[in-house]
């Protein structure tokens, strides 16, 4: 099923590419019936993935909480929800596998109630950008931060606007962040934030007001107010643009954070978003005001020690991973930091 999903393909359709019958596809995916080898070859160049892909007995994980009260991912075609989280599986199932010989340090992910802050989720940004030793001003580079503090990046195609990224807490592993590269670079950096804040605050159960605390997170931990309140004051388009590329998130965000330290009324703030909409910016901010992208690192680093200090070939890791070598390239393969072998 992770295979067919991460395909975006439904039982029906994958039963018609393969001439079998549905309930064939469906018994299988059931356990019910055992696969021919024969048919494994068949599934496999159908699916572009190495038969021994579907060698795999290991535990699968499906949608985090914060999936469940998530608004805009209501949106989403169900087909694309599957896809993106099979995606995110098997990227994880990448991980999992990888860690098997790399030690990549302890995770520094505090974890913090808000009902032990009486609800000041600001606070608890606070504490964290203090524990992480961040300094004062903008975030220069989220996911670097994010890596060196324990956590896994992975940059995804989800195929629609309407799934910003996602966050896993899952068993023996780092905590895991999944962004969607086809939302704009201030998106993303929000996206981020948010999704630590679900990791930090939100590790018990997810709850109905975790979306909005999690913004709360994320505008605090990129935006702190003690330092940005004084400078939205007096806004234009042009202090906005200026503001934007300081701080490295959008417009619309700070035209949030405005209103809600009270720089701005109700009905001043429904006035700067009907602006925004006039010139276009609610749907795509000027890609020149754009801060640049960051681009994970560390699980690129962890293939690329495999290659140069455990003598792994490109072919052994895609053996390995069960992956075919047009993912592998697109998704693992630059260069980076040296990594501690286990023994």
């Amino acid at each position: 099923m992770l295979a067919r999903q991460s395909r975006g393909l439904s039982q029906s359709s994958l039963a018609r590419s393969l001439g079998f019958s549905q309930g064939k596809i469906s018994r299988i995916e059931a356990g019910i019936n055992i696969p021919s080898r024969e048919d494994i070859s068949r599934i496999s160049d159908v699916l572009s993935y190495p038969e021994n892909f579907f060698q795999y007995t290991g535990e699968i994980y499906g949608a985090g909480g914060d999936e469940i009260y998530h608004r805009a991912r209501r949106k989403a075609k169900v087909s694309i929800l599957n896809k993106s989280y099979a995606e995110s599986e098997i990227r994880r199932i990448h991980l999992e596998k990888l860690l098997r010989a790399v030690d990549i340090g302890d995770a520094m992910f505090p974890s913090h109630d808000p009902d032990d802050f009486d609800g000041s989720v600001e606070r608890i940004a606070a504490i964290v950008r203090a524990a992480w030793h961040l300094p004062s001003g903008p975030v220069r580079n989220i996911v670097q931060i994010v890596e060196r503090s324990g956590g896994v990046v992975f940059l995804c195609r989800f195929g629609t606007r309407h799934i910003d990224g996602f966050s896993k807490r899952v068993p023996t592993l780092p905590s895991l962040f999944f962004l969607n590269t086809d939302r704009p670079p201030d998106r993303i950096r929000w996206t981020l934030a948010h999704e630590i804040g679900h990791i930090v605050m939100h590790y018990k159960s997810p709850e109905p007001t975790g979306e909005e605390e999690a913004d709360r997170f994320a505008a605090e931990f990129l935006t702190p107010e003690r330092e940005i309140k004084r400078q939205l004051t007096n806004l234009t388009f042009e202090k906005l643009a200026s503001l934007k590329q300081y701080w490295k998130v959008s417009m619309q965000a700070l035209i949030m954070r405005a209103h809600s330290l009270g720089n701005l009324t109700d009905r001043q703030r429904r006035s700067w978003f009907v602006r925004l909409s006039s010139h276009g910016y609610r749907t795509r901010e000027p890609i020149e005001l754009d801060p640049p992208w960051e681009e994970p690192r560390l699980v690129k680093a962890i293939v690329q020690f495999y290659r140069e200090k455990l003598e792994y070939s490109d072919e052994n890791i895609m053996r390995l991973l069960a992956i075919s070598p047009d993912e592998y390239y697109h998704w693992y393969r630059d260069r980076p930091p040296y990594l501690t072998v286990i023994k």
